[in-house]
């Protein structure tokens, strides 16, 4: 990847994040939910108004959700271009 650059690494990322987040069956073991990781979040919900809202914003979509599939959480640039494949 580090040899293509920059307009490679987004159709890499693009290709990874279309393969990722198309629901295909149970899910692999070991992922953390959604719910687990917006529990800090709901946790200062009470103290804070900005996370008040921001957790409303959270419960909702996880509400609405259809389909469970994997999320990438941290998927940008560097991550693609820093890859050893």
């Amino acid at each position: 990847v580090q040899a293509c650059g920059d307009e490679m690494a987004g159709i890499f990322i693009s290709d990874i994040l279309n393969r990722l987040h198309q629901a295909q069956g149970t899910p692999p073991g070991g992922l953390v939910s959604l719910e687990r990781r917006f529990q800090s979040l709901f946790e200062r919900e009470k103290e804070n108004p900005m996370c008040q809202s921001a957790a409303g914003i959270a419960r909702e979509l996880i509400a609405d959700h259809f389909e469970t599939c994997v999320l990438h959480g941290d998927m940008h640039h560097d991550n693609v271009l820093h890859s050893l494949r």
